[in-house]
């Protein structure tokens, strides 16, 4: 009797493992099939580089919104740049806007230099960036996927923890 109830405990535990693999799947498709394309954008970093948003596509994209004077924006740095290195060799990219119109450009390189930040850093000197993706609270960050698509909108700060949750979750 105690083998028979064993037995089926165990088929009811794997029916609802397979029902909730199956069921988290179709919730990442449909995820995908209903989000928004990331509008493409080309900002330069403080040595004058170009980049594109585009340039990244084929790998997920961290693209977070901050300004220096920002506290919670201090406070997720060192997160940020400890996500880069952990895997910036993988295909994922992070990329930091800065909303450089209420920052000055030595501001930006001193918190770049006093952060050891080595990811890329886009200067919006216009705004025009910031606009497009409606950035009003920061720290803002939008999760891509692999195609440019609009998977997550974060506003607050963020920590390694949770951004290896969101990114796992698509």
């Amino acid at each position: 009797m105690g083998k028979k109830i064993l037995s089926i405990a165990i088929i009811a535990a794997a029916i609802v493992v397979i029902v909730f693999s199956v069921v988290n799947a179709m919730n990442k498709k449909e995820r995908r099939e209903n989000a928004d394309q990331a509008a493409d954008f080309t900002l330069e970093t403080l040595d004058g580089t170009k980049v594109s948003l585009s340039d990244y596509k084929g790998k997920k994209v961290i693209l977070n919104f901050w300004t220096t004077w920002c506290p919670p924006c201090k406070a997720e740095m060192p997160h940020m740049q400890n996500f880069h290195e952990k895997h910036e060799d993988s295909d994922v990219a992070l990329l930091a806007v800065n909303l450089t119109t209420s920052d000055s450009i030595r501001d930006v390189e001193n918190f770049i230099d006093g952060y050891g930040l080595t990811f890329p850093v886009l200067l919006d000197v216009d705004g025009e960036v910031g606009e497009l993706y409606e950035i009003i609270p920061i720290p803002t960050t939008y999760f891509l996927d692999e195609e440019g698509n609009i998977m997550e909108k974060f506003i607050g700060t963020l920590d390694e923890e949770m951004i290896e949750n969101i990114l796992d979750s698509y």
